[in-house]
């Protein structure tokens, strides 16, 4: 026994000194040709270990090699290798080599340069090449049924870069990169982390995988993601498996603090102004693929909020986007930067023609989307929409809104819009809105007052402004009740004629019961034959047109002042009427009387213009004398006279400043024409 122990332990002894002997029995020259010999096999390229090598065996195989590199294939690359690694260490475990075992002791690489290229024939340099199919089929066979483990330690890069050139495109390039990896192989817990600069920013990405073995099998794991970049963070914590696609399901944040910062970074160019500063994703999601479905998405972008259900899928050419959202109040202003938009409206009176520049809606074929939408409200400048409910269609470029309900300025609104790239139509149904402020915030003033009901359908083409007003098509009718026309009293006018036509005075107002009427709109120029109105006192027809491409009017209205005093309801007699021209822009327009028209009248029926006046005179005692009436249709009445009207009775700032009263005014001496018109209103009224 004692014997064979001692040749046991010499046999020992003498492999020990053989394994501690071998790195200096091989020389390092010898070593370093086959390495790259066998690397050379193994993927078909040029491989060169230029640097210094060296080889440990005990207690473990230990290889260190310098200036390492991995050549290009041939063909129309521009750079002369795949890989360049100024040192590379790595390692095998001794003893179980001898059960077949390859375990890696792990491999850390530095100063490495990755050059990863893409020719326009579609050839790629990281796609290797080695030994025939045959061969390789060959040795697979050999290998079947061989027993063994292989195993990878940990990995770790350091001062290291990657570039990629596409076929076409910019490069990216990334430097100082850090990276640190454990259970590569999946014998244990997956985790990576690491970092590298990208566009002169540092970034940062971790990975935890528990099962890494399963996760490359295709089996689920749970999984940890987190991502910092400029000005951002992403964290995904789930559980994911990896197919012929991406599953995962799991919580997912995004917050962006700085995002136009971050898309310049990202992409090199200045984004819109448009472009929300913060942007924030939370909830729960699933990926299956190119399908990613929030269940409960909680959203910001700036002050816009938006919550509930969207799934988005990239599987098509087009992107599709599906769900059902409510968002908060939405101001337009972060859209534009016009002053309407911004929150200045027009001035009264000032108009703005029609934008012939093109209107750019090649956006709306970049994706289609079936969105069910519930706003607290629209913000456009003045212009405040209320909560609103809507269903949007976007399919190919067409768009088609549905709003089942929208609050408008203590009414509400519903109907369709369609919209395209050459065309668009609406129809809408409007009712219980107050005209005044809703008038106010679109153009900075109102002529009117009341409650309005609106019923549009009208449609159009073109790719400008200018082009789509010229060519509106359609009908639209409204009415308005319990109101009045702001800068003119009517009945004041013809009840009290030497105040003269004032139609620039705010204090005047014309209240009626119900006002009303429909236009048919051709080419952009809507044309009303039933314009009606009701009021105490006063009834009023009219018809003309409304000219949208030059923003005008062209009205004739007949106002008949009438005995009657009980408004819409009342007893109506014959009564004077004095017809009356509105013309002029829409937001300001002119109001005169139609002198001829009234002429005329007069001359066609005197009788009945003498009866008229003579009901008149009867139904309102305060009435003035008929040579009155003529003055102050030929501007000869003025808002100083000594009637007895209330604009009359206040003081002006002169009286209110100084103790002495001016002189009176000498009344102004008449013309021909103006003595004509009363000689008339006399003969017609005796």
């Amino acid at each position: 026994m004692k014997t064979a122990l001692k040749i046991v332990g010499a046999v020992l002894a003498l492999l020990i000194l053989a394994i501690i002997a071998i790195p200096f029995l091989v020389p390092v020259d010898a070593l370093k040709s086959k390495v790259a010999e066998e690397l050379s096999k193994a993927t078909g390229r040029d491989v060169k270990i230029e640097g210094e090598a060296s080889l440990k065996i005990f207690p473990d195989i230990a290889i260190s090699l310098k200036d390492v590199s991995l050549g290009n294939p041939k063909g129309d690359f521009k750079s002369a290798r795949l890989f360049y690694a100024r040192q590379l260490d790595t390692g095998v475990k001794l003893m179980p080599l001898f059960d077949k075992h390859i375990i890696i002791t792990g491999l850390t690489i530095d100063g490495a340069e990755i050059q990863l290229e893409e020719t326009k024939t579609g050839a790629k340099n990281w796609e290797l090449t080695s030994r025939s199919s045959s061969e390789t089929k060959q040795e697979q066979t050999r290998e079947e049924g061989k027993s063994g483990v292989f195993a990878i330690g940990e990995v770790k890069i350091s001062d290291s870069s990657l570039s990629f050139r596409p076929a076409s495109g910019d490069a990216i390039e990334l430097s100082a990169i850090q990276l640190t990896v454990n259970g590569a192989d999946g014998s244990e817990p997956l985790a990576l982390d690491g970092g590298a600069v990208y566009r002169g920013e540092q970034v940062n990405l971790s990975l935890d995988v528990k099962d890494s073995q399963g996760f490359m099998q295709g089996d689920a794991s749970p999984m940890m993601i987190e991502a910092t970049v400029p000005g951002g963070n992403f964290n995904f914590n789930g559980t994911a498996r990896h197919s012929s696609a991406m599953h995962a399901q799991g919580d997912m944040k995004l917050n962006i603090a700085a995002m136009p910062k971050l898309m310049k970074w990202a992409t090199g160019s200045t984004p819109s102004e448009i472009v929300p500063e913060k942007i924030m994703l939370h909830g729960p999601v699933v990926v299956d693929g190119k399908k990613i479905r929030f269940t409960e998405l909680d959203a910001r972008a700036d002050d816009l909020h938006a919550r509930g259900k969207l799934t988005v899928d990239a599987t098509g050419n087009v992107p599709s986007i599906q769900g059902n959202l409510k968002l908060g109040l939405i101001d337009l202003a972060r859209f534009s930067k016009s002053p309407e938009a911004q929150g200045t409206a027009p001035a009264a009176g000032a108009e703005k023609g029609w934008s012939r520049e093109p209107i750019d809606l090649s956006g709306l074929k970049a994706v289609n989307a079936k969105l069910g939408l519930a706003l607290d409200g629209v913000k456009m400048g003045k212009l405040t929409l209320g909560a609103t409910a809507m269903d949007v269609n976007l399919q190919n470029g067409a768009l088609n809104v549905g709003i089942d309900n929208m609050a408008l300025y203590d009414g509400n609104a519903s109907g369709k819009l369609a919209l395209s790239s050459t065309a668009y139509s609406t129809a809408m149904a409007i009712k219980g809105v107050q005209i005044e402020p809703l008038m106010e915030a679109l153009s900075g003033a109102s002529r009117l007052k009341g409650t309005a009901a609106f019923n549009v359908n009208l449609r159009g083409n073109g790719t400008n402004q200018y082009a789509m007003v010229n060519s509106l098509d359609g009908t639209a009718t409204f009415i308005f009740t319990n109101g009045a026309i702001k800068g003119i009293n009517l009945a004041q006018f013809l009840r009290d004629a030497k105040k003269g036509f004032l139609f620039d005075s705010p204090r005047e107002e014309t209240d009626f019961a119900e006002l009303g009427g429909s236009f048919n709109f051709a080419n952009g120029i809507g044309t009303t034959n039933d314009l009606a109105m009701k009021a105490p006192v006063i009834r009023l027809n009219g018809n003309g047109t409304v000219n949208l491409p030059n923003q005008s009017l062209n009205m004739k209205l007949m106002p008949t002042l009438v005995a009657s005093l009980k408004g819409q309801g009342g007893k109506e007699k014959d009564g004077l009427t004095i017809p009356l021209l509105v013309t002029g822009s829409w937001s300001n327009p002119s109001v005169t009387p139609d002198v001829r028209g009234i002429v005329e009248d007069a001359i066609r029926n005197p009788e009945q213009f003498k009866s008229n006046l003579k009901n008149i005179k009867e139904g309102i005692k305060d009435f003035n004398s008929p040579s009155d009436i003529g003055k102050a249709l030929l501007g000869g009445g003025t808002a100083a006279s000594t009637s007895t009207s209330p604009a009359a009775e206040q003081p002006t700032a002169v009286e209110e400043s100084t103790s002495t009263a001016p002189a009176p005014t000498p009344a102004p001496k008449k013309d021909a024409k103006q003595q004509a018109i009363e000689g008339l209103f006399n003969a017609l009224s005796n």
